[in-house]
């Protein structure tokens, strides 16, 4: 009974292998088929490429599909397909695939009716960003050894007793964080507001701060680095973006917020008076992260160093989320963000790469009578 037994499983098994490599043939079959077609004849062939070689993946997965795919082809004498084909998966593709599903969604434009040049010269785009952002994790990473600290840094919040936690203590609570928004829903009223929140989120930073907010606007401009910023050590630089626009507070909440929010939409835009505080290396990054909780009310520790928080780009910051309450009728929320060198060269090097990215899903998936603004 035994021996019976052992011959059915691998009679099974040998049965379970012979179809899944007729599975892959068949995969492999239907990929030389749409790559013996010229690049760009038929439209959507980039997207149907992408889908069959994800399918191949799961299958056969110890190699790369389109890798492994160009070297049988080229065993077998075929001519060599386009460059943009027999091109290694990279995982730019992946990200442009994930995008790419996205804007479809909210075009409602079908993923067929796109010609496979706008999303291969997208994808050149994205693959740019990706690299920059690569070599500054690879830089980030020479520099100091707390990357692995960063990394296991878990998120804070308010929880039930007004305690900062982290998440995983709250959970643990069986409780959900306290809510965080603004005070006020008039957006008008929240830019009033903002102007003296980001003067005085200025002032905690400044050597010998100004009295009036004029001088302090010309001593640190929107837009420009403020170095060794007052009573943290640690940071090398200070920048400030500057005052939250109307138009960009109103794109931001109107797309996050909107629909479930409505008229209080501007209550959860959290970033109306912001800084960004600039170390040098990530173990600088994480005590300056202990300076900010001891000096401010902080409500909010969001970390997109760790691999839950991480963007599909790869930029990687720490967000605070403080509460000034100096010279205010009412609480005003700010952020802080928290960036290392490399980071913050890299994000400023792809500034205007990711305004061709936007613009070019724009031009392909925009449809009459959408936002641009909000769909960018």
């Amino acid at each position: 009974e035994h021996k019976a037994r052992t011959s059915q499983k691998a009679r099974a098994l040998e049965d379970s292998r012979e179809t899944e490599l007729a599975n892959i043939q068949k995969e492999k079959e239907k990929i030389q088929a749409m790559c013996r077609s010229p690049a760009g004849k038929s439209k959507g062939d980039f997207q149907r490429l992408m889908n069959a070689e994800s399918k191949l993946h799961k299958i056969y997965p110890h190699r790369d599909p389109a890798l492994r795919l160009a070297e049988e082809v080229k065993k077998q004498g075929k001519e060599a397909a386009p460059k943009a084909i027999w091109a290694p998966m990279h995982v730019s593709h992946h990200v442009l695939g994930i995008v790419n599903s996205v804007a479809v969604a909210r075009s409602g434009k079908a993923a067929e009716n796109v010609a496979t040049e706008d999303l291969s010269y997208l994808g050149g785009l994205i693959k740019q960003v990706m690299e920059s952002y690569r070599n500054a994790g690879i830089e980030s990473d020479k520099a100091a050894e707390g990357g692995a600290n960063l990394r296991n840094l878990k998120n804070r919040s308010l929880y039930s007793d007004g305690q900062l936690m982290e998440d995983e203590k709250g959970w643990a609570r069986y409780c959900a964080p306290d809510p965080i928004r603004q005070l006020e829903q008039n957006l008008d009223s929240l830019l009033d507001r903002a102007r003296i929140a980001q003067a005085g989120l200025m002032l905690n930073f400044v050597r010998n701060p100004p009295k009036d907010v004029e001088n302090l606007d010309k001593a640190w401009p929107p837009g420009s680095l403020y170095p060794n910023p007052d009573g943290f050590p640690c940071v090398s630089f200070a920048f400030n973006p500057g005052l939250k626009t109307r138009s960009s507070a109103q794109v931001k909440a109107a797309v996050q917020y909107g629909v479930t929010e409505g008229h209080r939409r501007y209550m959860h835009v959290l970033d109306f008076a912001r800084l960004c505080l600039i170390c040098r290396s990530s173990s600088n990054l994480r005590l300056t992260l202990g300076h900010l909780l001891e000096r401010f009310e902080v409500v909010s520790v969001r970390n997109y160093y760790s691999s839950r928080g991480a963007g599909l780009l790869g930029h990687k910051y720490v967000e605070v989320l403080v509460v000034l309450k100096q010279d205010e009728t009412f609480p005003m929320i700010c952020e802080i963000r928290l960036e290392e060198e490399c980071f913050f060269k890299a994000r400023a090097e792809s500034e205007n790469t990711l305004k061709k990215i936007c613009k070019g899903f724009c031009d392909v998936y925009l449809q009459p009578g959408m936002s641009g603004p909000s769909f960018e």
